[in-house]
């Protein structure tokens, strides 16, 4: 295998990475909400990102088993959240620091860019490969 054809593999499944970014966390919501713990956190922190319609809402919760405090954050539509008010919280028992919320990576928005992405990535790839 030529140099290039190293080089256009490596650029093939570096397309992919995305996808599989995108896979991994709607794997992990799924498995933390069917297998967590649930739970009450608390909106500490609510902040406003460059675009008007988005807050990143930061939050605590306790696991009850151990009594350790532990930090979150989600992203979510402006108003969604405000300080002080509760959500309810699913965490890994086994790595409590692992939380979610229901709906997160639902949107199959996500998963359709990254398929996109890989595809014409891949496309790309075929054609500068026949072109050589």
């Amino acid at each position: 295998m030529s140099g290039i054809n190293v080089l256009l593999l490596v650029l093939a499944i570096s397309g992919f990475l995305p996808l599989g970014i995108i896979l991994y966390k709607r794997y992990m919501v799924k498995r933390i909400l069917n297998t967590g713990t649930e739970t009450v956190a608390r909106v500490y922190k609510v902040v406003k990102t460059n675009k008007s319609s988005i807050e990143i809402v930061y939050y605590t919760y306790v696991d009850s088993r151990t009594g350790k405090q532990y930090s979150g954050h989600l992203t979510g539509k402006h108003g969604l959240y405000k300080n002080g008010e509760t959500l309810q919280v699913f965490f890994l028992p086994e790595n409590p620091s692992r939380s979610t919320v229901k709906g997160a990576w639902a949107s199959v928005v996500f998963l359709i860019f990254g398929i996109v992405l890989a595809l014409f990535v891949l496309f790309a790839v075929y054609k500068i490969g026949k072109g050589l």
